[in-house]
């Protein structure tokens, strides 16, 4: 999008509340974009290499690929797990995960205590032989999320991500309304070949904007969406509105508690019943989270949606509790199941997967320039941030818009009266200095 130096030059044909709309979101286009750069290029960078996860994952994890084996027969999912448990006695099997099409079967082990972290073993499930046993979440493709999501810092640096990201949409949508002034001129629509210097690192980056600004948003939003405060935020409006699956609502509970020493349902048994009903490609199945609690089983592949199925089934007889699948899903419960494959691009397959890495890489190089533009004209020695003129007021609808933006992503709109109250305290600060 159009940054600082496109600035009030660009803008000069503005009159009244116009032009000092104009100079509001140029001020802060030029703010958000010079302190969400760092962040920005690294959530970008890394979410361009996730978009291939599908690809990536049997290529840097050989060990998710069962050797072939013609004349092999399937264990029981039984004996799998049995074979898992035996091998990892220190720890409690917790979930066994079937991926399907010729891959291991995965079994997850966790430390009741919560001393070590969860393991994962990989089943070869015609042999039963276990070709691998790694921590969760260590594999290099998981650190990438990991740096995608939270910068690897933990609670902390997943509010600097949601918070960032929470403010990429709004000045993505302040460059649009700086670059809507040239949209009758060449450089409105395509840069132009004669310019030079900052001239021409302007109209790259505004043009490029333009061009990617649904994509942007739509990677943006969604993205929102998977951090802690975003989520709570929608999953609240969504349960107000009666939306959200009934299963996540009210969860089956158990008539009784089980007693931890019995012995649990057949896994063939209640795998073969939950597939008859979803037909799953793959699924994962977990064991109870309490004494009062159901297994459950997910039929959810992430980016065909179409294929989601939950059942919950009794840990000791294997009777199904409960069961609700993609159709018997709310309007408002669909449109949200879809922002993971929107996000990651995998909704369509390899095609929207390299649309989506384009974006990304595009949103990089456009940050990137406009860093180009503020160090080519920023004075030496000084930051060279603009101007604030004490007319400059935008308009009061402003404020009703910058409100709901807070309402839907919370920590942009908990960044509001923290940074009203830095320019108010900027604003007492000067006059007493001078």
């Amino acid at each position: 999008m159009a940054s600082a130096l496109s600035g009030p030059s660009a803008l000069s044909s503005g009159r009244g509340s116009l032009h000092m709309l104009y100079r509001f979101a140029w001020r802060w286009h030029f703010y958000v974009g010079l302190l969400a750069a760092p962040v920005l290029l690294i959530v970008s960078l890394t979410g361009a290499l996730y978009a291939f996860e599908p690809q990536l994952r049997p290529i840097l994890e050989p060990y998710r690929v069962a050797p072939a084996c013609d004349q092999c027969e399937r264990l029981a999912y039984d004996r799998l797990a049995q074979i898992a448990q035996e091998a990892r006695p220190d720890l409690t099997l917790h979930a066994l995960s079937d991926p399907g099409r010729g891959r291991t079967v995965v079994f997850t082990l966790e430390d009741e205590a919560g001393g070590a972290p969860d393991r994962q073993l990989f089943v070869d499930a015609r042999s039963g032989e276990i070709l691998a046993d790694v921590d969760k979440g260590g594999a290099l493709l998981d650190q990438l999320l990991g740096l995608h999501r939270r910068l690897l810092a933990g609670p902390l640096g997943h509010f600097i991500v949601e918070l960032t990201t929470s403010w990429v949409v709004v000045t993505l949508l302040l460059g649009a309304m700086l670059w809507w002034p040239s949209r009758a001129t060449r450089a409105g629509w395509w840069p132009r070949p004669g310019a030079r210097g900052r001239q021409r690192w302007r109209d790259w980056h505004s043009v490029a904007g333009f061009y990617l600004l649904p994509l942007a948003l739509m990677l943006a939003f969604t993205g929102v969406f998977f951090s802690p405060w975003a989520q709570k935020a929608m999953l609240g409006g969504l349960y107000a509105a009666g939306q959200l699956p009934r299963m996540y609502v009210s969860p089956p509970r158990l008539d009784a508690p089980i007693d931890d020493s019995a012995p649990l349902a057949s896994f063939d048994t209640i795998i073969t019943d939950f597939s008859q009903l979803a037909r799953p490609d793959e699924f994962t199945l977990e064991l109870p989270h309490g004494p009062d609690k159901p297994i459950e089983m997910n039929a959810h592949l992430g980016h065909q949606v179409d294929k989601l199925y939950l059942a919950a089934y009794h840990p000791e007889t294997g009777e199904r509790l409960d069961a609700q699948g993609w159709d018997d899903l709310a309007p408002g419960a669909k449109a949200v199941m879809l922002f993971f494959p929107l996000h990651t691009g995998n909704i369509l397959g390899l095609g929207t997967q390299i649309l989506a890495a384009a974006a990304s890489l595009l949103m990089a190089a456009i940050t990137v320039l406009g860093l180009v533009m503020w160090w080519l004209r920023r004075p030496d020695g000084r930051l060279g941030l603009p101007q604030r003129n004490s007319a400059d007021r935008p308009p009061r609808w402003v404020w009703v818009v910058v409100a709901g933006a807070g309402l839907l992503m919370p920590a942009f709109g908990l960044s509001i009266p923290v940074i009203a109250v830095l320019l108010w305290s900027t604003r007492r600060v000067s006059p007493a200095a001078s």
